[in-house]
């Protein structure tokens, strides 16, 4: 007679509900393939406000030229400088930026973590990751918010790696291994040192004997010490 319920599922498709996903190792000495190219547009707002500015200079130019009035003309100088100098300092934050976003960008793909990206492939995140970052690292507190995130995504934190379980491998911890594996651990005949005789740590007391108020081991000889009890037999009285 059949039991109750439902037919047990085939092995193929059955499912345990506790599996746990396996754990990723990742190279300790970092990914070594090549580089990728950089996938994203330079800093468009900062191209942005840079162009702006330079068209706002030009029309400031053109009104000095044109003005008879003194005041009006300080005025505009004034506003000529500082846009002058406003777009000088955009064009080296842009330069400065593109700078620390090529380095950081060939040091992320030399850590563990890039070979999974690559396998992925993550290039723009990982590249929309360096932008963040780099911003965040010219004071920016927005951007240093949102590359957080990005390192989150990416594994780029402890937390981050557990949660992916991702674990960087112990490159002693496997070469010990490994060479403990090719040790045999069997000795050879005739290598076997002789066994040394058993030593007694408590006085050896034949039956019917009185029993030894106190014994011990000093020097690798047996010392008996036997107080106020006449009459004890021990095995090496009775070899001699």
């Amino acid at each position: 007679m059949g039991g109750r319920g439902f037919p047990p599922k085939p092995a193929g498709t059955a499912r345990r509900r506790n599996a746990t996903l396996p754990t990723t190792l990742l190279p300790a000495r970092g990914w070594q393939g090549e580089v990728p190219a950089w996938p994203i547009i330079d800093d468009i707002s900062l191209e942005v406000k840079r162009a702006m500015l330079k068209a706002k200079g030009e029309a400031l130019q053109d009104e000095i030229e044109e003005t008879d009035s003194m005041k009006t003309r300080k005025r505009l100088e004034r506003e000529m400088e500082t846009a002058t100098s406003t777009v000088a300092l955009l064009d080296r934050q842009i330069e400065v930026q593109r700078e620390l976003e090529v380095d950081l960008w060939k040091d992320l793909w030399r850590t563990p973590q890039a070979k999974m990206w690559a396998d992925f492939p993550w290039n723009r995140d990982v590249a929309q990751y360096v932008r963040w970052k780099v911003l965040a690292e010219m004071g920016n507190l927005e951007a240093a918010k949102e590359s957080r995130r990005w390192s989150d995504r990416l594994g780029l934190n402890p937390a981050a790696m557990l949660r992916l379980r991702w674990e960087i491998e112990r490159v002693h911890a496997a070469v010990s291994s490994r060479n403990n594996r090719g040790t045999s651990t069997t000795a050879k005949p005739g290598s076997q040192k002789a066994r040394r005789p058993k030593k007694w740590s408590l006085c050896d007391v034949t039956a019917g004997a009185s029993t030894a108020s106190s014994c011990r081991v000093r020097d690798s000889r047996l010392l008996q010490t036997v107080e106020n009890q006449p009459g004890i037999t021990t095995r090496e009285q009775l070899s001699s």
